[in-house]
Parts: structure tokens; C-alpha cells; sequence
């Protein structure tokens, strides 16, 4: 894998700050969005806390987005049922990180926040 491949610095920076402003500070105890990087993808997942004892100390995982960057451009993809990874249809590929953000924002499919 080249460097080139790998996620700018920056970028990385950009998706932990929007998973911090993406929960309030007063739900942090109940809910998170942590970043998990593996070569040129950034992988938001959503973690919560256990809500019955039963259950164990463990936060539950699930995936929310895959943003894989490819030649300086960014490409959003989705989890489906299976747990794979597909690619989301209705946004080009695009250099602007920040798009592909306020597109998880939007959510206008339910591809992400259910």
C-alpha cells in the first residue's frame, strides 16, 4: 500500500471532531461515536452503553459509515444487514471530505442513523 493511499492527517482530525460534535457532552455516558482507521478507510461506529445488567460491561458496536479515500477522493459507503459494506449510490466520488459528512448528516435514505 503506498502513502498515498492512507487518509490525510487532517482528515482523520476532521472525522473525530465531527463524531465528538455529533453527540452532546450530557449524552457521552450513554452514547459515543469512536473512529477506527485500517489503511485508506475511516470507519465511524456508534457505541453504546449496556442497558441491562444481563448483558455485560461491553458497549454494543454498530457501524454507521465507511469514508474510504482513493487517489485524493473521498467515497462514502454504507452497512448493510450482512454486516458488509456497500457503496452508497447518491453521492459521487468527491475530494471534499466535508460532503460526504453533511451527507451522513442528512441521511436522506435511512442509510445511517436507522
Amino acid at each position: 500500500m503506498t502513502p498515498a493511499s492512507h487518509p490525510p492527517d487532517t482528515d482523520v482530525a476532521r472525522v473525530r471532531r465531527y463524531c465528538q460534535r455529533r453527540v452532546p457532552p450530557q449524552a457521552r455516558d450513554q452514547v459515543r461515536l469512536d473512529t477506527e482507521i485500517r489503511g485508506s478507510a475511516i470507519t465511524i461506529i456508534e457505541r453504546r452503553a449496556p442497558w441491562r445488567d444481563d448483558l455485560g460491561p461491553e458497549w454494543s458496536r454498530l457501524k454507521v459509515a465507511r469514508l474510504r479515500y482513493h487517489h485524493g477522493a473521498w467515497t462514502l459507503h454504507w452497512a448493510a444487514r450482512n454486516g458488509r459494506w456497500r457503496p452508497y449510490p447518491d453521492l459521487d466520488p468527491s475530494p471534499r471530505l466535508d460532503d460526504l459528512l453533511a451527507e451522513i448528516d442528512r441521511d436522506p435514505a435511512g442509510a445511517f442513523w436507522g
